[in-house]
């Protein structure tokens, strides 16, 4: 999957722990006696990015920029579920439970769920005769 931008979100180089080993995989002598794999660890998230290449330079820059994406996604998450839970609790949730009145066409009633009040006029209501309701 293509990353996602890291809006000007840096990471803290104290946040971040950066160990090297030996690489696997093909490159024979190579990989056996050069540290070029990358370990990059997020302490507060424990998020852990590992890069295995040839070049120590180049996987340290590409952990970097995947593991501030990742970061970067799992704030912007939980700040969108901060402020969905603001607005929720703003607009009370929104549900069915929260309606003022019920229309009943079929039986030609109103019930105005804030006062209890019931009325079968319901064409006067519709033209805008709310005082039935009280």
């Amino acid at each position: 999957m293509p990353l996602k931008e890291a809006r000007d979100y840096k990471l803290n180089d104290k946040d971040v722990e950066t160990t090297t080993q030996r690489g696997s995989g093909k490159g024979g002598q190579h990989q056996n006696k050069t540290d070029s794999c990358v370990r990059m660890t997020h302490k507060p998230t424990k998020i852990s990015v590992v890069i295995n290449g040839r070049c120590q330079h180049k996987n340290r820059r590409q952990a970097r920029k995947i593991l501030e994406a990742r970061v970067a996604e799992i704030l912007i998450a939980k700040t969108a579920r901060r402020t969905a839970a603001s607005k929720s609790r703003q607009v009370d949730g929104g549900g069915r439970g929260n309606k003022v009145r019920t229309y009943n066409f079929i039986d030609s009633r109103v019930v105005d769920h804030r006062t209890g009040a019931k009325t079968d006029k319901i064409k006067k209501v519709m033209k805008g005769r709310f005082d039935l309701l009280k």
